[in-house]
């Protein structure tokens, strides 16, 4: 098992930062299964919700605005156990949405919604038994085909892998069946590839991972697995690599009954593995989804038990395209947070989908943008007083603008009379701003400045300085030796008024001698 330490940090002059996080709550148990960026910049999500979590599930669809703000909801499909777990956006600006429905069995799920989530069209594919769908992805020609498992047509007693193809309008084509005639067999992922034929990520024989490459029939051209008999390795998600080859995302434990870390394998066109790695530390880690990013790597989203603010987290893990982990940032709270799907958004960020114990009333559908930032021109700062010139009894106003990031926390340090910058206090930015009021304790001239995790620590960005006067109405500050002589004098000149008062006939005595 790998033993990386867990950071929300920088790194190769790149970062992370939170932009907003979102809880979407409905009275009920709800979780966000999947999701995609709409044309508007907001989001669609996709996912179930319960009365309790021992309920039936009931299909769920949340629209937001770019910010996360919730446009709209709407439930489908009626109580018995229906769940969403894909969704794409299509031409006409409509939205396809696929999971699997439970009328008297389970059965793969395919829906068109126009932009208001009025209901379309849909339809069902399965036999006298359950089929449950996973994964969903538009085709070149205007179709949808969908993965998952089916009990109707498998080999043996147990489930096998299932893909059916449809029409733009959800009419079956084609379907094919995947399996072996022992252990479960399933596909949790399903691209079309750059030769229009077709590739397939999840497991078979129950815990081994499993790729599949077919061609535009669905006629299986070859398959690899990855993993051992004493090992668990999952593949949950899958993309094309820009060689033809397949990156997989999952979950493993590489060492005999040790923590699931997340699972990254990379393979050539032919499918043979060319390297794999694992990300994580003492607890648990499960890789959920996966996206390219624009530098040819990749971004895998999850979960994390370790080094989490509460029971687990939304894991995010930024990787080069040999798999070297370059970033990662945790989302979440005091409770038990997860992500189960991620996407590239149109600024270059990424937003998470998944659930919340943190931010809500119950478990809750959770939505979290992150901004990426480097290798970019240098960040500036700008910190502004309302006043250079100020007396002892007065504050003035800070504000702070800072160009990158946009949120989270910056170091704000002072100093007086060249004493160095041995203050400090840190300070929260709401789009890029801080800002508060500061009191003075003494005279002279006083500066600040502010640093952020990306500030080279030789190039402080530093304010213009504020000289603090004497207020006129007050006291006059006094050195410090020179308070002490007058209280010394005072003491001395008490006692001999005292002395002279208890005897009038004595001698005052001399203080100094000339």
């Amino acid at each position: 098992m790998s033993a990386l330490l867990l950071l929300s940090v920088f790194a190769y002059n790149v970062y992370a930062t939170v932009e907003f996080t979102q809880a979407h709550s409905f009275g009920a148990v709800a979780q966000a299964r999947s999701m995609c960026q709409s044309n508007d910049g907001g989001y669609i999500l996709v996912g179930q919700t319960q009365a309790t979590s021992s309920s039936p599930t009931q299909a769920l669809i949340v629209r937001t605005n770019s910010a996360g703000g919730m446009l709209w909801n709407r439930t489908y499909g009626g109580t018995n156990g229906s769940m969403l777990l894909a969704v794409a956006q299509t031409a006409d600006l409509g939205f396809a949405v696929a999971g699997t429905l439970n009328v008297t069995s389970e059965k793969f799920w395919l829906f068109k919604i126009d932009a208001s989530g009025n209901l379309l069209w849909e339809q069902t594919y399965g036999g006298t038994y359950d089929e449950e769908l996973y994964a969903m992805t538009q085709t070149n020609d205007g179709g949808y085909v969908l993965s998952g498992w089916t009990t109707s047509f498998g080999l043996g007693t147990q489930a096998d892998l299932w893909m059916v193809k449809t029409d733009g309008n959800g009419t079956a084509q084609w379907s094919r069946r995947y399996g072996t005639t022992t252990g479960n067999d399933c596909g949790y992922a399903v691209i079309q590839t750059s030769d229009g034929g077709y590739a397939l990520a999840g497991q078979t024989n129950t815990h081994y991972c499993w790729l599949i490459k077919t061609d535009s029939s669905g006629l299986m051209l070859w398959n690899k697995t990855f993993g051992g008999d004493l090992l668990t390795t999952y593949g949950q998600k899958m993309v094309q690599t820009s060689d033809l080859g397949y990156a997989v995302c999952g979950y493993a434990n590489l060492i005999p009954s040790a923590p699931n870390d997340f699972y990254l394998l990379k393979t050539d066109s032919s499918g043979n593995l060319q390297w794999n790695k694992t990300y994580g530390g003492a607890g648990q880690e499960f890789g959920r989804a996966i996206v390219k990013s624009n530098d040819g790597g990749y971004v895998l989203a999850g979960y994390t038990e370790t080094n989490s603010s509460g029971a687990r987290d939304a894991w995010l893990v930024k990787t080069d395209s040999n798999g070297n982990m370059q970033w990662n940032q945790t989302l979440g709270g005091s409770a038990a947070d997860v992500a189960n799907s991620v996407v590239r958004t149109s600024d270059g960020g990424y937003a998470i989908a998944g659930s919340t114990d943190s931010y809500g009333p119950t478990r809750s559908f959770f939505l979290a943008k992150v901004d990426i930032y480097g290798p970019a021109p240098a960040p500036t700062f700008a910190l502004a007083t309302n006043s250079t010139t100020v007396t002892l009894s007065q504050s003035i106003n800070l504000t702070g603008t800072l160009s990158l990031p946009k949120s989270g926390v910056v170091t704000l340090d002072w100093s007086t009379n060249s004493s160095g910058f041995v203050f400090h206090t840190n300070e929260s930015l709401t789009n890029g701003v801080f800002s508060r009021t500061f009191g003075f304790g003494q005279t002279g001239i006083w500066q600040f400045r502010v640093n952020w995790l990306g500030d080279a620590t030789s190039n402080p960005m530093t304010s213009n300085t504020v000289t603090v006067t004497v207020n006129p109405n007050v006291i006059p500050e006094f050195p410090t030796t020179v308070m002490l002589s007058l209280l010394v004098g005072f003491a001395l000149l008490l006692a001999i008024v005292g002395k002279k008062i208890a005897n009038p006939n004595a001698a005052i005595p001399r203080v100094c001698r000339l």
